[in-house]
């Protein structure tokens, strides 16, 4: 029988247990989460399950790390990608909505692992309260810009900014998930230019007159 190796003890901790999320966070993508056990994350990644244990006793811990390592990862690209966009509402939304579609199509194992993980949230509460308060940071980042281009007589929206930044987060969050259902390769720039355009009508925007202003 094939003997699987540890990591080599050089490795600082952090880095191995880095290296074990990133592993199982494939694995629960491509097997879901029941079938996942420590066993087979250990033969996938080529490590001992020993060593998976040390850091994650039980795999609820394991789960929770790799919710924290894809959330932390996604909010990352968005700001990387945020912070090099021209510093106007209309501008900032098309770079948050193009982030995380960057995101989708550069992390397919995240994006599955988060499929499964908003699955879960329909009945664990822990889980349901994570998504709860993820979902409230994005949203909230989208009415300051709602609430930037209202100032400037930019966005011609009706009703409750808030509960309009919902609307257009939740369109978009779900547009994301969904590409875990298509059968095909989607088009992510096709995607992404469908979901630009529809914020531009839900906001009431000239695209052509927005451009000239900037």
């Amino acid at each position: 029988m094939k003997k699987v190796r540890a990591l080599p003890t050089t490795r600082k901790s952090s880095t191995s247990k880095d290296y074990i999320i990133r592993r199982a966070i494939e694995c629960f993508a491509k097997k879901g989460y029941e079938a996942s056990t420590f066993d087979y994350i250990a033969k996938q990644g080529g490590i001992s399950r020993p060593l998976i244990t040390h850091y994650f006793p039980k795999k609820e811990v394991l789960l929770l790390a790799c919710v924290k390592n894809v959330s932390e990862s996604a909010a990352r690209l968005v700001e990387e990608r945020m912070i090099k966009c021209q510093p106007h509402p209309w501008e900032l939304l098309k770079c948050y909505i193009a982030a995380n579609f960057e995101w989708a199509e550069k992390e397919p194992f995240q994006l599955r692992f988060w499929v499964i993980f908003c699955f879960y949230c329909a009945w664990i509460t822990e889980y349901r309260r994570i998504n709860q308060q993820l979902k409230y940071n994005a949203r909230e980042r989208i009415l300051r810009l709602l609430l930037s281009g209202q100032s400037l007589k930019l966005f011609k929206f009706q009703g409750d900014p808030v509960l309009f930044s919902r609307t257009l987060h939740d369109t978009l969050y779900a547009r994301i998930l969904g590409i875990v259902t298509e059968g095909e390769t989607p088009d992510f720039v096709k995607a992404r230019r469908e979901m630009e355009e529809i914020y531009a009508k839900l906001l009431g925007l000239n695209l052509g007159s927005v451009t000239n202003r900037i």
